[in-house]
């Protein structure tokens, strides 16, 4: 089975699947000098990415995109054909309505390559919490492990992973969302800003930080 997925949002790319062989994994920004955290927003793009390594948008058995902000379901803007539509996914973490992090948190239809195909998305922080798990030392054991996902817009949350794919959501660990790592750094430092009358989400911060 070959499966596409994407990131429409924020540090947007593609990455394909055959099988359990990753073909290529490519990010907006390292494309044409794209500015940095680009959005993949034009579906018109899918053609060209995928001939670069000898497939066509027919090949693609399964489409998977990645969930955004929304309570409900999340929203992602591109294009398709040049005409802009609002993608609905998976929201940003499950929900009472997604509870799963690992079954799709929505399914829908959209116009590729000049037909219809299906896609289903997952929340965005099972994509976090999968890789976690999978390059850790439990799962090359086959073990189980705690799983904290902070990312930027939500509180740390826990997971229960098991090596068969169960997955068990332990909910949040403390109310302060990841954006505040960075966002004190620029407060307090390292990266003071001279203007502190605001706090401003900057994203090279953070990698930073962590770096």
């Amino acid at each position: 089975m070959i499966t596409a997925g994407l990131k429409l949002t924020q540090s947007g790319g593609v990455a394909l699947l055959n099988g359990d062989r990753l073909e290529f994994n490519i990010e907006m920004q390292k494309l044409g000098n794209n500015r940095r955290y680009s959005d993949f927003d034009d579906f018109g793009l899918l053609p060209s990415l995928l001939g670069d390594y000898g497939y066509k948008v027919t090949d693609v058995d399964h489409w998977v995109i990645d969930g955004w902000d929304g309570s409900v379901s999340g929203h992602a803007l591109a294009r398709i054909d040049g005409l802009p539509v609002d993608v609905r996914v998976a929201p940003y973490r499950e929900t009472r309505l997604v509870p799963d992090p690992c079954q799709p948190g929505c399914t829908g239809k959209l116009e590729l390559g000049g037909r219809p195909v299906d896609y289903s998305s997952y929340v965005h922080v099972a994509s976090h919490m999968s890789v976690a798990y999978s390059t850790s030392p439990f799962a090359r054991r086959g073990e189980p492990a705690m799983v904290l996902v902070w990312d930027g817009g939500c509180f740390p949350r826990l997971y229960c992973v098991d090596a068969d794919g169960r997955v068990e959501p332990g909910g949040e660990a403390f109310p302060l969302i990841g954006h505040a790592y960075s966002m004190a750094s620029q407060y307090y430092g390292p990266f003071r800003r001279a203007d502190k009358s605001t706090h401003v989400d900057d994203l090279s911060v953070a990698g930073k930080m962590m770096a």
